[in-house]
């Protein structure tokens, strides 16, 4: 297939027939696997996750994801609030967020909304940790961009973790770059490619995840449309992510160094993906192996999607769901044979695998209250 960002022709990394849309829950038991497959560019450093039989409309439909709320994005906060302090001398004229979920992020940036027109999250999820902001209930696209006159409105733009989930990822980008005023700027964050690879981070590979972008993806597509990388910064959210600022070409100072070497060394962890990820695949079902039942603590979408591609005598062996997101209460995550439960329905002799390898030190304190056992990750990266 040609690359949707770039033109170039990719080659297939991995494929299955297992593929999940792993933050969709429903009211029985389910398959619903269809078949996808992981191709990689080697021009723009990106890769992509096929599947043509999955729309956005359906990944969207029953979502239960929400911002889980952490200190896990203070990072993200200091940095942000400190080059609007920067550029704008903290006085911006309109702050956008796009795909910002229930306004978490939102909320901790400590700025004031004077003119509730000027502060506008745009998600099909309501903001309720930031309620007087304005709330735009769709996806962005040009056709809203247009219809509801958000061209250059904002000084800033916010666009955390949902740069990926766009099956058509250059109009997205588009209507993304309209919405920022002539001098303003655009903050996206997003997982990083070159850091999945470091970590051998696979689980970040499920289909709700169309594109894994790396910033070299990013400073091209930016090129595409005028815009330049000012400063980026490496951060610790999601195994590995990284937060770049835009500008129209010209507009700022470039303030970071983007190293010459950088293509070379991420185009040589992609050429080595496949192999690495079946690898990982084999690893994990030697370590399950070792249990004929266990349960599964976070069910995180990296944890879903993973269990799902290892096929049905794995899943099996997962006899309790635990989150403490309540939309999924009482729901099956896609292929699993028992529902999701909340955490007080955990017993003293209950031993878990930890799905979410982010909050494993939350776990684990929470597991030795309860005197219940953790015994590893999802992905067995966490050794007891």
């Amino acid at each position: 297939m040609q690359c949707p960002i770039c033109g170039s022709e990719t080659g297939v990394v991995f494929e299955s027939e297992f593929g999940v849309i792993p933050n969709r829950y429903y009211s029985g038991t389910t398959r619903h696997n269809f078949n996808f497959s992981l191709n990689a560019c080697n021009n723009c450093l990106t890769v992509i996750n096929f599947s043509d039989n999955v729309s956005d409309s359906q990944v969207f439909s029953g979502y239960t994801y929400r911002s889980p709320v952490t200190n896990m994005d203070d990072e993200s906060v200091l940095y942000l609030t400190r080059k609007i302090n920067l550029y704008f001398n903290n006085k911006i004229d309109g702050l956008c967020e796009v795909g910002g979920n229930n306004g978490f992020f939102l909320s901790k940036l400590g700025l004031k909304v004077n003119n509730r027109e000027s502060f506008v999250h745009i998600d099909k999820v309501r903001p309720d940790f930031f309620p007087t902001a304005r709330h735009i209930e769709e996806f962005l696209d040009m056709e809203l961009v247009s219809r509801l006159s958000l061209e250059k409105k904002f000084d800033v733009v916010v666009a955390r973790h949902c740069m990926a989930h766009n099956k058509k990822i250059l109009p997205f980008w588009e209507s993304l770059f309209s919405l920022v005023s002539t001098s303003g700027i655009v903050y996206i964050e997003l997982a990083d490619l070159s850091s999945s690879l470091d970590n051998d981070d696979y689980g970040q590979f499920y289909p709700e995840h169309r594109y894994s972008l790396s910033l070299y993806s990013v400073n091209y597509i930016a090129n595409l449309f005028g815009f330049e990388i000012i400063d980026a910064v490496n951060l610790n959210i999601h195994n590995g992510s990284i937060g770049v600022i835009m500008s129209r070409v010209g507009n700022f100072p470039i303030e970071y160094n983007f190293s010459k070497y950088y293509k070379a060394k991420t185009l040589s962890k992609i050429s080595n993906l496949s192999v690495n990820f079946y690898s990982w695949l084999s690893n994990i079902k030697q370590n399950l192996d070792e249990y004929s039942s266990i349960g599964l603590w976070g069910a995180s979408a990296k944890a879903v999607f993973t269990l799902n591609l290892l096929g049905v005598p794995y899943l099996k062996k997962i006899n309790k769901v635990i989150d403490n997101t309540p939309e999924k209460y009482g729901k099956y995550p896609p292929g699993f044979k028992v529902p999701c439960q909340g955490e007080n329905e955990i017993r003293s002799s209950d031993v878990f695998l930890a799905g979410a390898p982010n909050y494993i030190e939350i776990l684990m304190k929470k597991s030795s209250l309860l005197n219940a056992e953790i015994v590893d990750t999802y992905d067995f990266t966490f050794k007891r």
